[in-house]
C-alpha cells in the first residue's frame, strides 16, 4: 500500500513540473521578441516616398549688375584716307551705306571689266524671274563670236548653256559670253545697255552711263 502512494505522488510531481514548465514558456514577453528580431532594410518605394516629399531648394538666377553696352553703328572719328595714285575710288561702310572715303566719286570713268557686274546682275534678275533658265541653251551670234579682248572662244552658231555663259564671264571675263547674253536676255545688245542704264539709275548710280555689256 505504501509503495503505491509513492508511486502515485512522484507521478503527480512530475506532471506539476511539466505544467509550470509550459506556462513559463507562453508568458514570454513582447519586448524580448522585439529585441531579438532584426531590423529590416529600406525598399526603393520608401526612399522614393521620401525623397518626393523632400523640399527643393530654389537656386537664385543671377542678373547683370550693369546692361550690356550699345554699339554704335556710326564711327565718331574717321580717319584721314590714304594719299593713292588712283583716278578714283569710294570706299563704304557696307552695314550702314556711309561712305567713309572717296576721290572723284562723281566723276565719269571707264569702268573696263566692271561693266560685267551689271551684265551679269540683269542676268541673274532675268533668272529670278523665270524670264530664263540655266539650262536654256544660246545660240552664237557672229557678232559674240568676233568680240575681242578677253574671250571664252565660243563659236558661231554653236548652243552654249546660259550657265556656261556666266562661268565665262566670271572665270574668263569673256566678252564673247556677255555679248551672248546680253542678246539672250535683251533681245539685242541695244535694249540689253538702255536696261543697264535703267537699273543704275534706279540703283543710286546717277552719273553712271553704259554703252555696251562688255566694258
Amino acid at each position: 500500500m505504501k509503495r503505491i502512494f509513492q508511486r502515485a505522488f512522484t507521478l503527480f510531481v512530475a506532471i506539476l513540473f511539466c505544467s509550470v514548465s509550459a506556462i513559463a514558456a507562453s508568458t514570454t514577453t513582447p519586448a524580448a521578441t522585439t529585441a531579438t528580431t532584426p531590423a529590416s532594410a529600406p525598399t526603393a518605394a520608401t526612399i522614393e516616398a521620401a525623397s518626393s516629399t523632400a523640399p527643393v531648394a530654389e537656386v537664385p538666377v543671377p542678373t547683370p549688375d550693369v546692361a550690356a553696352p550699345t554699339v554704335d553703328k556710326t564711327p565718331t572719328i574717321i580717319p584721314t584716307a590714304p594719299q593713292l595714285d588712283s583716278a578714283g575710288y569710294v570706299l563704304m561702310d557696307a552695314n550702314t551705306g556711309m561712305i567713309l572715303a572717296h576721290k572723284n566719286m562723281h566723276q565719269q570713268m571707264q569702268p573696263a571689266s566692271l561693266t560685267k557686274l551689271m551684265t551679269l546682275y540683269l542676268t541673274f534678275q532675268a533668272l529670278k524671274n523665270n524670264q530664263i533658265h540655266l539650262t536654256d541653251n544660246v545660240r552664237v551670234s557672229e557678232k559674240a563670236w568676233k568680240t575681242g579682248g578677253s574671250r571664252m572662244f565660243i563659236k558661231e552658231g554653236s548652243l552654249v548653256s546660259v550657265q556656261d555663259l556666266i562661268d565665262g564671264i566670271i572665270v574668263a571675263s569673256g566678252n564673247d559670253a556677255c555679248t551672248a547674253l546680253a542678246q539672250y536676255v535683251g533681245g539685242n545688245q541695244s535694249t540689253f545697255v538702255t536696261m543697264m542704264d535703267a537699273t543704275a539709275q534706279q540703283l543710286g548710280m546717277k552719273n553712271t552711263h553704259y554703252v555696251d555689256a562688255t566694258g
